[in-house]
């Protein structure tokens, strides 16, 4: 399983390069789904889905973050879509913790961290 999860990385890693050479901005969907593979697979290298994890699978954890992500980005605060690269990695980093540790304070941080007037260029 820890193979998986090293191939979720790499892809979302070159994904996020592709996208990001050359400019500042990733649109708001690509940043969803980039964003919830991530917490994803570090919930699973945590080993932090299951019944008493984060998310009963990695396809429930897939569907449930990009919900969250899409609330937190919605289309009508996000402008033209686009989300700052610099202040996704940072909201990135605070949802990582919550992947792995679920702890009250860390979410707490990672939404306000996350939140759309922080991302979202407009």
């Amino acid at each position: 399983m820890p193979t998986r999860c090293r191939c979720n990385r790499l892809f979302v890693f070159v994904a996020a390069l592709i996208v990001i050479m050359g400019c500042n901005e990733i649109d708001r969907q690509t940043a969803r789904d980039m964003a919830a593979e991530e917490v994803c697979a570090e919930a699973e290298r945590c080993d932090n889905l299951g019944d008493d994890g984060l998310h009963p699978t990695h396809a429930d954890c897939i569907v449930e973050e990009r919900l969250r992500f899409d609330d937190a980005w919605p289309e009508n605060e996000c402008g033209g879509g686009s989300i700052d690269i610099d202040a996704f990695d940072r909201c990135i980093d605070r949802a990582l913790e919550v992947a792995c540790h679920d702890r009250p304070l860390d979410w707490m941080v990672a939404t306000e961290v996350c939140a759309s007037r922080n991302v979202c260029s407009n």
